[in-house]
């Protein structure tokens, strides 16, 4: 849900995703992050994996035109200090239970989220009143 209101709301600009182990392993949480910018943009697929999407929500669907272009990079695959915990029981064994997806045709970037996150570092200094760095979850990436 975070990665939908960001990517659509209209005061702000996706950049990237990096993802990290945390309730699930990295690569699941990867999969998951290019899963949900896959249904972003497509009406049948979003429709299909997200039936159980509340009436009240309906008004962000004229603007899901698609989150396809924003790129995702995976970054750790552990924490720093504490031995790494899965929790299937939070949001299942996938770490997004319940939807039903398409196959995936999207890919991360073949990088470590750090050296992206280098790499776009001047861009995003050159809108410092501008820039955010909104962080969704544990993000060892930036320790």
């Amino acid at each position: 849900m975070a990665i939908m209101l960001a990517g659509y709301h209209p005061s702000l600009h996706l950049l990237g995703i990096s993802t990290s182990a945390g309730n699930q392993t990295i690569a699941k949480t990867t999969t998951n992050a290019l899963r949900i910018l896959e249904v972003s943009g497509n009406s049948a697929a979003a429709a299909s994996a997200w039936s159980w999407i509340s009436w009240d929500m309906l008004y962000l669907w004229p603007y899901m035109s698609g989150l396809r272009h924003v790129e995702v990079v995976a970054g750790m695959s552990k924490p720093l200090i504490r031995k790494p915990s899965n929790c299937p029981e939070i949001h299942g064994d996938s770490g997004l239970d319940g939807p039903t997806f398409p196959p995936l045709t999207l890919s991360a970037l073949n990088q470590h989220a750090i050296l992206r996150m280098a790499q776009v570092r001047s861009f995003v200094l050159s809108f410092p009143s501008a820039s955010l760095l909104i962080v969704a979850n544990c993000k060892v990436d930036l320790q």
